[in-house]
């Protein structure tokens, strides 16, 4: 493949059915429509062009998604509030714990004392724009899952350079969890007051376009230039060293 060449991919609109997690006094949780699709382009913006010095940097804006919703109590119960997460989610006996930071929107409590709503949030997706060098990283972070494509790539004996020189269009998912929490009245004769919450999880693709560096080589390599200065000396880029390949033992 010429370095530069776009791999062209084809997305599923949905992942999968949605999950949910929830039990009495909810009813039901039910997610109508999430949008719009969301795209993020990702570059090496190093100066020097080798692969050991690559930079990696996301551009566009952070993920923003409209979740329209549906969220009912059982009879008996009424809702107490609604909300929409981004990022992993456990339900513990109706209790409800966020486990990545990737973002949530307000909780709605104009709802409060309906026993059935129909709603629409926003919710803005935190993301992390470059791969970094901890050793474990819970965010959304596009860079890093490139960094592990192209390890695992390096792993297999292919060339680092010729991964990094091709553009490519790879998919990440967004677990975007709607949430509510329904509440059983004061006179109830069996469970007065209790309040429970639960979710339903939809995941949301994402597509990353890695737009390829065919400057990109091995070695010392070449400074790039930024809008380029009058005078200035550019050295010949470095001759790419051939990769080493392992054959089966």
């Amino acid at each position: 493949m010429a370095a530069g060449a776009l791999i062209a991919l084809t997305f599923p609109a949905m992942l999968s059915a949605d999950d949910n997690s929830f039990s009495f006094p909810i009813d039901d949780l039910r997610i109508d429509k999430i949008t719009p699709a969301a795209t993020l382009s990702l570059a090496n913006k190093a100066t020097l062009k080798t692969v050991a010095a690559r930079r990696l940097v996301v551009s566009g804006p952070n993920p923003e998604f409209t979740v329209t919703a549906v969220a009912s109590c059982k009879d008996g119960a009424k809702l107490t509030g609604v909300q929409v997460f981004a990022g992993g989610m456990v339900n513990h006996g109706g209790q409800l714990y966020p486990m990545q930071g990737w973002g949530q929107s307000a909780k709605n409590t104009a709802i409060a004392g309906q026993k059935a709503a129909l709603v629409t949030m926003k919710v803005k997706v935190n993301m992390t724009r470059e791969a970094g060098d901890s050793l474990v990283d819970l965010t959304f972070n596009p860079a890093r899952e490139f960094e592990s494509k192209l390890a695992a790539f390096a792993a297999k004996g292919g060339s680092a350079v010729y991964y990094m020189q091709a553009a490519e269009a790879f998919d990440m998912t967004i677990p975007i969890h709607f949430a509510a929490w329904c509440k059983m009245g004061p006179n109830d004769t069996n469970f007065p007051n209790m309040e429970r919450g639960g979710f339903v999880r939809r995941d949301v693709p994402v597509t990353i376009l890695y737009q390829g560096d065919p400057k990109i080589v091995d070695g010392v390599g070449v400074r790039a230039t930024v809008g380029g200065t009058e005078g200035g000396k550019i050295a010949p880029p470095a001759k790419p060293r051939p990769q080493r390949v392992k054959t089966p033992e």
